[in-house]
């Protein structure tokens, strides 16, 4: 199992006219649109094919190379199939609408453990078993606000894998004991992540920057946490979130839309829609002034994190914000890059922070970073810093020229191409957007990088990088007796 600590890519194709919107009946189901197409008698508009219990639909494109479809069942379940004729593969995946963001102090850690015991099975047919005899890959991952459990096989295989993945989501076989047993394995788990000695900062700046949030928790949970959750905890979060109404299925490669819809709509079938608690998020405070965090620690280099928080998913300039990323830090071309190791030569690791998260994890629903990460020998780390921050000042003041413009956009769409190649990668568009509440295709997402001018990039930066509103964490190594406070501190900070 993997987890993700962070926070958008794909499918081909022209829009079509008829769009569905929000059905009264299933309140948290997506949707982009201005039509209906109701399926009064239970059968496929377009083919005649059987399928009932469909409350909405949408074709969103409808090429020889990609057929983009949205789905949402009657007990609120949405399905997005993207069918691809020349794919022999195919990605799926059962997204589930929580994550750690929706913990408590007391429960944080629940959706990670969750996660774990379903792949932790009992009976006389193992699911993860059945996934990998069909030739595939199956896994989970947990992020802030969703939970993912998906399986990549070959198209032919799909119904079996697919019943594979349903039971192991839907049909949970933990008891007491088995969560006992993977107890011991994430304190473990955990343990290992702090063996690091910049896990300490890690830590000490998401407490810093995200005080009194769910956000400053990590994913998998605290020592303590984990070691006071308990099974009947875990089994009244798991009726809670995973019901129908709470969850979304991507299909993406080889497969039939109307045959894979209804695969899935006849497993989902006898789950009914329940109530879900609405999240009850916080964020950080407003700040008069830029936020520093600067620590010594046992590392044997000095790193250096520079951004500024946004607002997510909900971002006006959120396009703006990944073209100022490719501009300024992120690759080889970037401004950053240039200065501190082509010109300068201080450093080798540069890297944006939008290159260090998935895509569904990039932008969270109401907020999200930018930034630049460095690493570089102590000395330099102030020398380092003033560049950054002299080139967010640069951005803001003087229009990017037109050449690098249309590099960077170039480069952001040549990107996005290459991981539309992907059935795994267009899925994970396909959810992030789904996650944000618009489905899009890849064209109608081009068209909004396409759309970013010159003009507005220089109104996002003005926006976005105002001296107060920079976060900046700086890393040293400890010296002398800091050292041995720091030993001690690394030492309190691993049995936490």
């Amino acid at each position: 199992m993997r987890y993700h600590v962070g926070n958008g890519i794909l499918g081909e194709g022209r829009p079509q006219l008829s769009r569905c919107t929000k059905a009264a009946r299933c309140a948290l189901c997506l949707s982009i649109a201005v039509g209906w197409l109701y399926f009064g008698s239970g059968a496929d508009a377009q083919s005649g094919s059987p399928l009932r219990d469909i409350l909405c639909y949408e074709r969103m494109t409808d090429e020889p190379y990609s057929k983009l479809s949205r789905y949402v069942l009657d007990n609120g379940l949405a399905v997005i199939i993207d069918e691809r004729p020349i794919s022999d593969t195919v990605y799926c995946g059962i997204y589930v609408r929580v994550g750690s963001r929706y913990e408590t102090k007391k429960s944080n850690g629940i959706s990670h453990f969750l996660e774990h015991l379903l792949f932790r099975e009992k009976g006389a047919t193992p699911t993860v078993k059945q996934i990998e005899a069909t030739g595939g890959l199956v896994n989970g991952v947990t992020t802030f606000e969703h939970t993912n459990y998906y399986f990549d096989t070959l198209a032919s295989e799909f119904e079996r894998a697919w019943d594979g993945l349903y039971r192991l989501v839907c049909e949970p076989t933990f008891g007491e004991h088995e969560v006992e047993l993977e107890r011991n394995i994430i304190l473990r788990e955990v343990a290992g992540m702090k063996s690091n000695p910049l896990a300490i900062a890690y830590y000490a700046a998401m407490e810093e920057f995200l005080p009194n949030t769910s956000l400053s928790m990590p994913i998998p949970g605290t020592r303590k946490s984990l070691k006071r959750i308990s099974f009947q905890e875990i089994k009244s979060f798991y009726d809670t979130y995973y019901v129908p109404n709470n969850m979304f299925v991507v299909i993406v490669g080889g497969v039939h839309t109307e045959s894979a819809v209804e695969t899935v709509r006849r497993t989902f079938a006898q789950r009914e829609s329940d109530h879900v608690p609405a999240p009850q998020f916080t964020l950080p405070p407003p700040r008069k002034k830029p936020h520093e965090l600067r620590l010594k620690t046992l590392v044997d280099q000095g790193y250096l994190a520079i951004g500024i928080l946004t607002d997510g998913e909900k971002d006006n300039h959120k396009y703006e914000m990944t073209l100022i990323d490719v501009i300024l830090g992120s690759g080889r071309n970037s401004r950053i890059y240039k200065e501190l190791k082509v010109r300068r030569g201080m450093t080798d690791f540069i890297m944006s922070l939008g290159d260090m998260v998935t895509a569904e994890t990039r932008a969270l629903s109401d907020i999200g970073i930018w930034g630049v990460a460095v690493g570089t020998p102590p000395q330099k780390l102030g020398d380092a810093e003033q560049i950054i921050l002299d080139e967010m000042n640069r951005i803001k003041r003087e229009p990017v020229a037109l050449e690098e413009f249309e590099t960077a956009r170039k480069k952001l769409l040549g990107r996005f191409a290459i991981e539309c190649e992907t059935n795994s990668g267009r899925a994970s568009f396909y959810a992030a957007t789904e996650l944000a509440n618009e489905i899009l295709s890849t064209e109608e997402y081009r068209g909004r990088i396409e759309a970013v001018t010159r003009e507005t990039v220089a109104e996002a930066a003005r926006d976005h990088f105002e001296d107060r509103d920079i976060i900046l964490l700086d890393v040293k190594p400890a010296r002398g007796l800091g050292k041995l406070a720091a030993i001690m501190r690394f030492l309190v900070f691993k049995r936490i």
